[in-house]
């Protein structure tokens, strides 16, 4: 990603999360990282040091990332960044068919869309070092009940299939999810 800080998604009782390491640098001086989503709905700025891992509870995949030092007197931006994702493991979890097919069309028409890359596994949980590469999500009811609970704008009486994925794995904007919620697999 950069220099300061690497990112990694991945899944943990119920929640899908982010994990921050900062690289080892100057620590004489202060250092906070804010990060934001895309909407404005989500926002963090914490105290961090080089070295350590820092971890945060999210659903939402494009972030923007500050670095900012402080040495006493001034404050500088040392990184500015956003997460590029490159490639998702995404693990569908629903005993509703119905439910994993919509999920699967609309995670295919993102990856042709966009050109991502997702391995998708239906029903299972991806284990330790099973893929080498890439960041590990669920999408599940029960990782949506998680992120409702949490956000500023709950969608507590929405749980149709198109919300729950479109609210976990947020990487379109608004343009590119109207078209691909308008395609035929999707409004059959």
């Amino acid at each position: 990603m950069n220099d300061f800080f690497n990112t990694n998604f991945f899944y943990c009782n119920g929640e899908n999360s982010v994990k921050i390491g900062l690289n080892d640098f100057d620590s004489d001086k202060h250092y906070h990282l804010i990060m934001t989503d895309d909407e404005d709905d989500m926002y963090y700025a914490i105290v961090v040091e080089p070295g350590f891992w820092y971890n945060f509870n999210v659903n939402v995949y494009k972030w923007n990332f500050k670095l900012l030092e402080f040495d006493g007197d001034e404050i500088s931006i040392l990184v500015e960044d956003k997460i590029d994702i490159e490639k998702f493991n995404i693990s569908l979890i629903s005993d509703d068919e119905e439910e994993i097919k919509i999920w699967k069309y609309y995670l295919w028409l993102v990856q042709v869309k966009l050109g991502y890359k997702f391995d998708i596994i239906v029903n299972q949980e991806f284990l330790d070092n099973e893929f080498e590469e890439g960041d590990y999500v669920e999408i599940s009811r029960e990782c949506y009940n998680n992120y409702i609970k949490k956000t500023t704008t709950p969608l507590r009486n929405d749980y149709s299939s198109l919300t729950i994925i479109t609210t976990i794995f947020s990487v379109l904007n608004n343009e590119e999810k109207d078209e691909i919620l308008n395609h035929d697999w999707l409004t059959k």
